[in-house]
């Protein structure tokens, strides 16, 4: 993931130019390893902690308090009003939503070179993901359950503030370890919005844009019809029996390669996937919460 800088003075080149607007030098592509030791704000940066589609993430220093952060920044090559606006817009909604299970925003400002970036607590752990991929054989259900209880305790909240995550998948599930205590954290609120169409920001990722992972896509992100609570749910029970077996129940990654027959049929392909020792009612409620009809699944995440 490249950035373009001036080769002399540093400057992020924010449009298509070949020469910087403030010393004259070349612009060259850099990688996001440009910024370590740069200092935006109160915030030095010391490491790149990993990238995503709208921004890249950086490990940072608070200068005053020497306490450790997360800080996202939105790439420059996104930097155009509408994703600018959904950047700010997810540092708003994550700032709004206080769960000891989601990700706490500490600040957001404008860096030098009109860059827009927030700061998130820092975390020590690993993703579900990498979990997941230590253990093919699945999680084992007593740990399945108490990360599935914390993941529907999150989404809950959000929901109950009007907000629908859309893109809930093992990468955006964070184990944060502190000493032997663990915590759960639900990252990356970036495609969420507002379930009310009337909110400013609904038109950023309204009806008709599909936006999200296609690999854990309720039926009706497909078809780009609206997206509701029910869609979040949708999304947790595939974590749930990937959490369970060790694998996705899809394999496909892309638009193209999941079809939409596919995504209607999920529920119908559970119990030969799902562990022997699945108990009936975990086995029911899952075949629930991916019910084709979103009005089908259960009332709320919890």
């Amino acid at each position: 993931m490249d950035f373009r800088v001036c080769g002399d003075c540093g400057a992020i080149a924010s449009g298509h130019e070949t020469t910087c607007g403030q010393c004259g030098g070349e612009i060259a592509n850099a990688d996001a390893a440009i910024f370590i030791g740069r200092t935006f704000g109160k915030y030095e940066l010391l490491d790149v902690i990993g990238r995503g589609g709208m921004g890249v993430v950086l490990k940072g220093r608070h200068r005053t308090l020497d306490t450790l952060v997360a800080v996202k920044l939105l790439l420059p090559g996104l930097g155009d009003p509408a994703f600018a606006e959904r950047f700010r817009r997810e540092a708003r909604l994550l700032a709004s939503l206080h769960h000891p299970n989601i990700v706490e925003v500490h600040d957001f400002d404008v860096a030098p070179g009109g860059l827009p970036y927030y700061v998130m607590e820092y975390l020590h752990g690993q993703s579900l993901a990498a979990e997941l991929a230590a253990a093919p054989q699945g999680l084992g259900w007593p740990r399945v359950l108490a990360i599935a209880r914390r993941v529907a305790d999150a989404l809950e909240v959000a929901h109950e503030h009007g907000i629908v995550h859309r893109d809930l998948k093992p990468e955006n599930i964070f184990i944060a370890r502190d000493g032997s205590r663990e915590h759960i954290k639900l990252l990356d609120f970036g495609i969420a919005r507002p379930v009310d169409e009337d909110d400013p920001g609904a038109s950023l990722t309204r009806t008709g844009h599909v936006i999200g992972t296609p690999r854990y896509f309720a039926p009706e992100q497909f078809y780009g019809y609206p997206v509701t609570p029910a869609t979040d749910q949708y999304a947790l029970a595939l974590v749930v029996a990937e959490m369970a077996s060790g694998q996705p129940l899809r394999s496909a990654q892309s638009m193209s390669e999941v079809t939409l027959d596919g995504a209607g049929r999920l529920a119908d392909t559970l119990a030969p996937r799902l562990p022997a020792d699945t108990p009936p009612a975990i086995m029911a409620a899952l075949g629930r919460a991916l019910a084709i009809d979103p009005v089908q699944r259960f009332g709320s995440v919890a």
